[in-house]
């Protein structure tokens, strides 16, 4: 039975078959997990002790509390 070059063909397509569909699914929750933070809304409070100035280079500048 295992020798049958059948067996073999059915057994290689069965292989790359759930290969790809694994693949597809990683594929499919990271997509899903990106979508999610593009659409999340994050608000700062006006008290938060970091100030971001965007000049030609990003400067970041925070008090000390």
């Amino acid at each position: 039975m295992f020798s049958s070059s059948r067996f073999w063909c059915f057994s290689f397509i069965g292989l790359v078959v759930a290969i790809a569909i694994l693949f597809w699914l990683y594929l499919n929750v990271i997509a899903s997990m990106q979508i999610s933070t593009h659409r999340s809304e994050i608000m700062l409070p006006d008290a938060l002790a970091t100030k971001i100035h965007v000049d030609n280079y990003l400067d970041i500048y925070s008090k000390a509390s």
